[in-house]
Formats: structure tokens, sequence, C-alpha cells
């Protein structure tokens, strides 16, 4: 099983709050409760991150090239910094959690190749820094 490295350019995810348009404060209230609530009965995909996913600029995938399903990823903020790694103590992670594969992406999304040893050293430096966490 070979892999291969792949950046995809996102953008924000989810856009912020205040950029949104059409919400009364009814169905901001309501969404916010019923999120709450289903958040207190299924256990969240990715503890750690969840408030931050929506935040990755980029991502660095790792993908087996004969399945072309994604092992594991990097989030990136605008500056090009690690924000995370999946999948990651009890995160399972966004992309790798979703078994999307690259030729979906690459219709929806700019993407680059990055070398094995990159992806590693950011992977394994993040590991490093955040064992404690």
């Amino acid at each position: 099983m070979g892999m291969i490295y792949v950046k995809v350019t996102t953008g924000k995810l989810i856009p912020d709050e205040g950029q949104r348009t059409g919400r009364n404060n009814i169905s901001k209230t309501y969404k916010n409760s019923l999120i709450n609530v289903l958040a207190s009965i299924i256990p969240k995909a990715n503890p750690d991150f969840e408030g931050k996913i929506q935040d990755v600029q980029q991502w660095i995938i790792e993908v087996d090239d004969e399945e072309e399903t994604p092992q594991r990823e990097i989030g990136l903020d605008s500056q090009g910094n690690v924000m995370m790694i999946m999948p990651w103590k009890n995160n399972h992670g966004f992309f790798t959690d979703s078994n999307v594969r690259v030729e979906e992406l690459a219709k929806s999304y700019e993407i680059d190749f990055v070398d094995k040893d990159y992806f590693e050293h950011l992977w394994t430096t993040f590991g490093a820094k955040n064992a404690m966490r």
C-alpha cells in the first residue's frame, strides 16, 4: 500500500456566525438548542478540535494510492501553522472519517502534491508539542 500526499486549499469550511445572513434570533436560538441537545447525546467525533475545524484553511492529507481514501490529515491555518492532526487520540478526523476520495476533492478544491518527509515532519512535530494534551 503506497501513499500520496496532497494539500487541499479549502478556505473556511463554515463561515463565521457574523457572516451569515437571513437568520433571525428565534431560528438561531432553536438551532443552538438543538445542537446542544444532540451534542449531549451523541459523542463528538473530534472532541479536541470541534471548534477549530471550520478555521482550517488548508489540509495536507495522506491518501492510500490504491483506494484513494484519506488515512491521516493535518489542518493548517492561514499562516501555514499546524492546528491539528487526525486521527489523533480521541479525534477521528474530518476527511479521514468520511472516506472521501481524492478525485471528489479535486472537483471542488485546489489540490497540490507535497512529499512524505514534509507531511511526517509536521505530523511528528505537532504530536511532540501536544503529547501532554
